[in-house]
C-alpha cells in the first residue's frame, strides 16, 4: 500500500496543481477542466488505507457494507 504509479512518466518541467473540494467545489472543478484541456493522463494514485479517513461509511443492520475514500490521483 502507499503511492501506485501505473507507469513513470519522464517529466521535463513538473508542476503541482492540488485542489480540495470547498465552497462549490470550484478547486476541483478548475483542475477537472484543466486536466481534460491539456488532455493529462493518469500515470497512478495514493492507495487511501494507511493515508485517509473514509468520507462515507455505509452500514446496514450493524454490519459495515461500504466504506467510500477520497480519490488521490497522479496525471
Amino acid at each position: 500500500m502507499g503511492i501506485r504509479l501505473y507507469n513513470k512518466p519522464k517529466p521535463e518541467n513538473p508542476v503541482l496543481i492540488a485542489a480540495w473540494p470547498g465552497i462549490g467545489n470550484i478547486g476541483i472543478i478548475a483542475v477537472d477542466t484543466l486536466r481534460g484541456m491539456v488532455k493529462a493522463e493518469e500515470f497512478g494514485e495514493i492507495e487511501p488505507w494507511d493515508f485517509f479517513y473514509p468520507k462515507k461509511a455505509l452500514i446496514r443492520d450493524g454490519e459495515l457494507k461500504e466504506l467510500e475514500f477520497p480519490s488521490n490521483k497522479f496525471y
